[in-house]
């Protein structure tokens, strides 16, 4: 969309130019009004000042995707590293625990031997 509103643009420039050549040939023919150049640069200005604004309205809603899509990203990642973290607690904690109940068996069967 961004490029097509850029090709109006350029479309746009090279028309005003070519109003612009028409009018000086014009006016070796014959004279040219200042009213009707005030006109034909006005309608010109206009037409520039709206495809400006269309194309600022383009980039200001593609950064506003990005942003977001970019804030999604973030999320999804901040969760797959939580989900991460929490695996790897889980395991650690579950290994500790066997651990535990390892060293437990073989105090009790050291204090039995005593026994």
């Amino acid at each position: 969309m961004t490029e097509t509103l850029l090709w109006a643009i350029a479309l746009l420039a090279a028309a005003a130019v070519v109003m612009i050549l028409v009018l000086l040939t014009r006016s070796k023919d014959g004279p040219v009004a200042r009213s009707q150049l005030e006109s034909h640069f006005a309608v010109l200005e206009k037409s520039l000042e709206r495809s400006e604004r269309l194309l600022l309205e383009e980039l200001r809603e593609g950064l506003s995707k990005n942003r977001g899509e970019a804030a999604g990203a973030a999320r999804q990642g901040r969760e797959e590293l939580s989900g991460a973290l929490k695996a790897t607690s889980d395991s650690l904690l579950a290994r500790l625990a066997e651990n535990n109940q390892a060293q437990l068996e073989q105090l009790s069967a050291f204090t039995s031997q005593f026994n």
